[in-house]
């Protein structure tokens, strides 16, 4: 009985165990599309006529209807495709030049200290920080040729984007994470004084092909965003995917007109 005394007496005497430092909360399927917040750009500082970035100092987003004015502005957890991360505000409304014959852009431009890459941001609520999203790196596979199909394939992260072209004009978009998860079709549409007649090249990416442009995951879902030339500007569309399947994400798409062909 001594014994067990002692032994009681010295086990209430030592210090409690630290608690283990709290993880980030996991991502439970895939965020309904308010949780996944917005694109936005950071410009570059010196125009590079062989890039589709913007020039500009500050990061902006391409609205149609613009929240200036329209309450407290809503405050975002930034990410570009390097990883780096700032915390933004809405500002006023400006005006950036982009594309030929003087066009701008109407954003609206991010306040907040910036350091960020230039090329696509992720704007993400407030509320949800505790997913830490990292960027995904982007590499081209070989291409595969057949007398009837080809295939172009990206490696992102541990998953591959695959274009099949299917017919002359159009294909598909598969995304396999690391299984397939996701399908998507793309096409070259129709335009006067454009050459349709050959097959679309997919050594070339080119109208109507999606190219991989910006990736992160968080937990085990990815978002993952794609570059789409047009005749006339570039789409931008987000898909975000998990184990199990995926979607694109509509609230997230921008449209950047530059020029005519």
């Amino acid at each position: 009985m001594k014994l067990v005394a002692l032994l009681v007496v010295a086990a209430c005497g030592q210090p409690k165990p630290e608690p283990a430092p709290a993880l980030p909360a996991p991502v439970a399927g895939l965020p309904a599309d308010a949780e996944l917040g917005e694109l936005a750009i950071m410009p570059a500082p010196n125009r590079d006529l062989g890039s589709w970035i913007p020039q500009g100092t500050f990061p902006f987003l391409v609205e149609t209807a613009l929240r200036e004015g329209k309450g407290p502005p809503p405050r975002w957890l930034a990410v570009d495709g390097a990883g780096a991360e700032a915390t933004l505000t809405y500002g006023e409304t400006s005006r950036v030049k982009y594309g030929c014959d003087d066009h701008e852009l109407t954003v609206s431009k991010l306040d907040g200290k910036a350091t960020l890459k230039p090329g696509l941001v992720w704007l993400r609520p407030a509320s949800q920080a505790s997913w830490n999203p990292k960027p995904l790196s982007i590499s081209e596979l070989p291409i595969e040729r057949g007398e009837q199909q080809w295939k172009r394939t990206y490696r992102v992260g541990a998953g591959t984007l695959s274009l099949v072209r299917v017919r002359a004009n159009n294909g598909i978009v598969e995304v396999r994470w690391p299984s397939l998860v996701y399908t998507m079709k793309f096409e070259r549409g129709e335009m006067e004084g454009a050459d349709t007649s050959t097959p679309m090249d997919l050594s070339e990416p080119g109208v109507g092909q999606p190219v991989p442009e910006a990736a992160w995951s968080f937990g085990t879902a990815a978002l993952l965003v794609f570059r789409v030339p047009s005749y006339e500007g570039l789409n931008f569309k987000a898909v975000v995917v998990d184990q199990a399947r995926g979607r694109e994400i509509d609230p997230m798409t921008m449209y950047l007109y530059h020029c005519a062909f």
